[in-house]
């Protein structure tokens, strides 16, 4: 191994994220491995949904109406069906069911830890406090009970810490906007 790929290995940023994406992929093991997790809201509503949304596409049309629920309910306009998400329609179109739900509870951890710990350090906190914060969030009660039983919570908390980093970057951009904390606002 050569030495600048060492030294990249090494790198407190590198370990800190191989650490994360280990204790998320180990986390979301122990919540599937017997089976694919149900809570009320998933059992009753999400996995129903989704089954259907990867038929649809599947099938190559616009699921409009969703004549399985109830006597027929609305699908494409109802903003918790995963129409027009693009995790839910990508994971629940091309994986059978079980691996699906993994492979979106999977998703939203990975995506809430690594955001959590981008937006720390890029706010200057150091790599193992910015570990810290990453898995603190993104292995909360509240989080991961929120990835088993309801998805509307899990996947709005996991794109959270992004929209944090990309404010941060914005305002590292232009620290002057009022939205950064700066001076007049431009619009």
């Amino acid at each position: 191994m050569s030495a600048p790929l060492r030294a990249v290995l090494r790198s407190p940023n590198v370990v800190c994220v191989t650490g994360l994406c280990s204790i998320a992929a180990l986390t979301i093991y122990s919540l599937v491995r017997d089976g694919t997790p149900l809570g009320m809201d998933t059992a009753t509503a999400f996995y129903p949904w989704y089954v259907f949304l990867g038929y649809s596409v599947r099938s190559g049309h616009i699921p409009m109406w969703n004549p399985y629920q109830f006597t027929g309910t609305p699908f494409a306009a109802d903003p918790e069906s995963g129409w027009a998400y693009l995790p839910a329609m990508l994971f629940f179109w091309i994986l059978p069911l079980s691996q699906a739900a993994a492979s979106f509870m999977l998703f939203h951890v990975l995506l809430a830890a690594l955001a959590t710990y981008g937006f720390a350090r890029a706010i200057g906190i150091h790599p193992v406090g910015a570990f810290a914060s990453a898995f603190a969030y993104s292995g909360s009660g509240f989080f991961l009970g929120h990835t088993v039983c309801c998805f509307a919570y899990s996947t709005v908390a996991s794109w959270l810490p992004v929209c944090y980093l990309v404010w941060s970057a914005r305002c590292r951009h232009e620290p002057t906007t009022r939205v950064c904390g700066g001076g007049p606002s431009r619009d």
